[in-house]
This record gives structure tokens, C-alpha cells and sequence, in this order.
């Protein structure tokens, strides 16, 4: 649902601002697209008017993305069990993910 002046604003370390708009999902969660960030962690905003930024109690952390991930072996049984090694650089947030859910 569009809301006119909705956005989020992400404060990086070094004080510096990005402002996204935002829109609502339903009435209490909002999404804000998050695109060219570099990473590092960004504490979380959010204006209903676009002057006005209520710090929220969260923040977003952005990761380098994954480089040359592969995974072996490449193959294994229907029914499951099989070990698999993911491989790559800037693997870790992946595999904490894996780690936490159990899916990659």
C-alpha cells in the first residue's frame, strides 16, 4: 500500500544518511527496497512524512556478496542425508542462514 511520504532512512556509521521510500505490507510492517548499500551496519529510521525520522530499535546489517560458490558434492539420495560443503568467498552469511534455518 503506497503511503505518500513513507520512507526509511539508514544512518551508517560514519553518520551519513541514505533515504529509501517505503511502503506498507499491512498495518504495522513496511518494506524498503535496500539496493547498492556497501556493507557494514546501518541503524534504521522510519518518517510517515519524509522530515520526520523515528529511530527504530533496529538495524540492518549488509554482507559482501557471495563470490564463486559451489557446492559438493554435486549430487546425492532422494531421500536425503547426503553432507554438503558450500565453497566460495563471503560464505559465512550463508552458512549461518543454513545454520539457523536448516535450507540453503
Amino acid at each position: 500500500m503506497p503511503y505518500d511520504g513513507l520512507s526509511c532512512e539508514f544512518e551508517m556509521l560514519h553518520k551519513q544518511f541514505i533515504t529509501e521510500p517505503a511502503s506498507f505490507l499491512s498495518s504495522n510492517l513496511l518494506t524498503c527496497r535496500v539496493h547498492g548499500f556497501a556493507p557494514g551496519k546501518y541503524r534504521v529510521s522510519v518518517s510517515y512524512n519524509g522530515a520526520v525520522f523515528i529511530l527504530s530499535d533496529y538495524s540492518m546489517e549488509v554482507h559482501a556478496p557471495i563470490k564463486k560458490l559451489g557446492l559438493e558434492p554435486s549430487g546425492g539420495k532422494v531421500d536425503g542425508g547426503t553432507r554438503v560443503v558450500a565453497k566460495g568467498n563471503n560464505c559465512s552469511i550463508l552458512l549461518r542462514h543454513c545454520a539457523n534455518s536448516g535450507t540453503l
